[in-house]
């Protein structure tokens, strides 16, 4: 139904229906939740950057049913999602390379993966998304942005333009939404407080990107008010 296409929720609902999702769910591997953990120890409010667990356990479903033989993150922010997709290809042996500018968060990140990553499977970048989208060198069967949204556009163009996605490759593209920030500047109920302008900054350029990749010819695409918005991507 036309008015069912995502559960409208205030802040203490939302906490309860993740709470509900995460107990009837398979539980995530230890990896995941204790970086999670850690992640919102040790950064305060900007743990919100983080994947939530619920949204782990969706990228780790995607990722099992994709089995991507390369993987690309462009936004590693402390490793949570890393981990993720680490953890889903552990059959299939994915290479995985991330990249993070902030020193700080790649740093906590590295910390985690050198307590649970093996095999060299992931590769952590330190430096801006720009510069590694000219760098790597293949095709990858997966592709995940969640970096400065407004750098998004960009990013896609350099993916697209250079083939970096493969033939059967998704871009999956988080917060494409922002609180809703970017279908209506009043949707503020849960904008964290004293963030609304920087959202709303955010949120402008974001509908931006949305209307550029819903006009591209070359690929085609699904927004889906999931999380915080996410846009899924794929080859026309």
């Amino acid at each position: 139904m036309a008015d069912k296409c995502i559960l409208s929720s205030t802040p203490d609902e939302i906490t309860k229906l993740g709470a509900y999702c995460l107990s009837n769910s398979t539980p995530l591997p230890a990896s995941i939740r204790d970086v999670a953990a850690t992640t919102a120890s040790e950064t305060g409010s900007k743990s919100m950057m983080a994947c939530s667990l619920v949204q782990c356990h969706w990228l780790m479903t995607t990722t099992e049913m994709l089995r991507p033989k390369r993987v690309l993150e462009l936004g590693t922010f402390t490793g949570v999602s890393t981990l993720a997709f680490y953890e889903a290809t552990r059959d299939s042996l994915a290479e995985i390379i991330t990249v993070e500018l902030d020193k700080e968060y790649a740093s906590m990140a590295e910390r985690g993966f050198g307590k649970y990553v093996s095999g060299g499977r992931v590769e952590l970048l330190r430096m801006c998304c720009a510069d590694a989208l000219r760098l790597v060198k293949g095709q990858f069967d997966l592709i995940y942005i969640d970096a400065d949204k407004g750098g998004y556009a960009g990013y896609l163009r350099d993916i697209l333009d250079r083939r970096l996605l493969s033939s059967r490759g998704v871009v999956l593209v988080d917060n494409a939404l922002i609180f809703g920030l970017v279908v209506d500047d009043s949707f503020t109920s849960n904008v964290p407080a004293g963030r609304l302008e920087s959202f709303q900054e955010s949120a402008a350029q974001l509908r931006k990107f949305n209307e550029f990749v819903a006009s591209d010819s070359r690929i085609t695409c699904s927004l889906l008010p999931a999380f915080d918005g996410v846009m899924c991507i794929r080859w026309r």
